[in-house]
């Protein structure tokens, strides 16, 4: 599906892989494993690579089954090596489901992540501690919460989102010292934080959310040079300044105004440039520093991608552009950008566009628990609801 960037969280990871022991005994898992790490970033995953991500998922799939029958070492555990084939095996099974659901293939989705998720369940039964793991089940909920972000389905979104906080928080309270587990967990929050504010619930909620930020986003402000995505740090700024006009509306006007140059040092020293995502974060971050020239310069280097949409529908329901939308300028490009939209909808129908919705007529799930979830691909697949923003992601180290 064409991924719209509402600009809630940003989170920056992809799933870690497994490390797999050489022997003898797993040519086909070590194979396996191999060929499964290249998807760990569901965003690198072409129309090309469909086909062998099929065929991989045909053979491993039965394999895996019959693995669940006598998956039990004399411990009652699952061997490690097991452990590791099991993860690349729900790894994959995540990211096929992404790229199907990027596809406009919702129905033909579920499949996949349903494995996925009995999966990662399976392997944390065993191994409750395993940070590498609880990090792959809360990026995988937070993940598959982005096709969620609509006015229809910000309950469901708040679901997904709470089950990552979830797997987050565990990892934070077992090392501490993990910074890329903590950004994570920064960002689920943000992202929590940002569907509860459109569902307008949970007040006392957002307040927590938001006060737990707090210290984090002090932190970036005073030590520009720490890692962090600059999409990630706009959110952070953009609902601390919100969380200041709600409570304290006369610091709110200081505050932006005395931190506006360590705000734009940290965004612009790590922002990606000219990029569909950086070009909307732009816009709104000085639209909210109240430079609406700047903002809307930024407004008009969006184009319409594959990936990436900022719809007009998006721009209205942007309260930070509120203070500009009386400019004659804005109005003479919104017009035209609306325009512009239209005629790439129709040249762009979004429609399922799988292999599977041309060579399969029936999909059942594998898990036999699941039935009742048969999904029918020789039907009309419905559209698919909006995404929130691209998830822009970074090499695990």
């Amino acid at each position: 599906m064409k991924k719209t960037i509402l600009l809630t969280l940003l989170i920056t990871q992809f799933y870690a892989c497994s490390s797999f022991e050489m022997s003898a005994e797993n040519k086909q898992n070590q194979k396996f494993s191999k060929f499964s790490q290249q998807f760990t970033n569901p965003d690198h995953i072409q129309t090309t690579d469909e086909s062998k991500i099929l065929a991989e998922l045909k053979i491993m799939t039965p394999y895996i089954q019959s693995l669940n029958i006598q998956s039990l070492n004399e411990q009652g555990q699952m061997p490690k090596i097991r452990d590791n084939l099991y993860l690349d095996f729900a790894n994959l099974n995540a990211a096929y489901s992404e790229y199907l659901v990027f596809h406009h293939c919702i129905d033909l989705s579920e499949k996949y992540f349903l494995n996925a998720e009995d999966t990662y369940l399976k392997l944390l039964q065993d191994s409750p501690y395993d940070e590498n793991l609880l990090y792959n089940i809360s990026i995988f909920y937070a993940r598959n919460s982005v096709p969620f972000d609509d006015d229809q389905h910000q309950q469901i979104r708040t679901q997904l989102l709470e089950k990552s906080k979830q797997y987050a928080e565990k990892n934070q309270k077992l090392n501490r010292e993990n910074q890329q587990h903590k950004h994570h967990y920064y960002a689920v929050l943000s992202e929590l934080l940002n569907a509860l504010d459109k569902q307008k619930i949970r007040k006392d909620q957002q307040k927590t959310l938001i006060q737990t930020l707090q210290p984090f986003l002090f932190e970036l402000l005073e030590q520009p040079n720490i890692d962090y995505d600059s999409g990630n740090f706009f959110i952070l700024v953009k609902y601390y300044n919100q969380y200041l006009k709600a409570y304290y509306p006369q610091q709110a006007k200081s505050w932006l105004k005395q931190n506006q140059n360590k705000i734009l040092t940290f965004y612009n020293s790590h922002q990606d440039e000219n990029t569909q995502r950086n070009n909307t974060i732009s816009a709104q971050l000085y639209a909210l520093l109240d430079q609406p020239e700047k903002a809307l310069y930024f407004l008009k280097l969006l184009k319409f991608t594959e990936k990436d949409n900022y719809t007009p529908q998006d721009i209205l329901d942007e309260q930070l552009f509120n203070k500009m939308r009386h400019l004659k300028a804005f109005q003479v490009w919104f017009a035209q950008y609306s325009q512009e939209y239209q005629a790439y909808l129709k040249q762009n129908p979004k429609v399922c566009n799988s292999l599977q919705s041309s060579i399969h007529s029936e999909i059942k799930l594998l898990n036999n628990q699941k039935l009742k979830n048969v999904l029918e691909i020789n039907k009309n697949v419905s559209e698919a609801p909006k995404s929130s923003p691209k998830l822009e992601q970074k090499s695990v180290k």
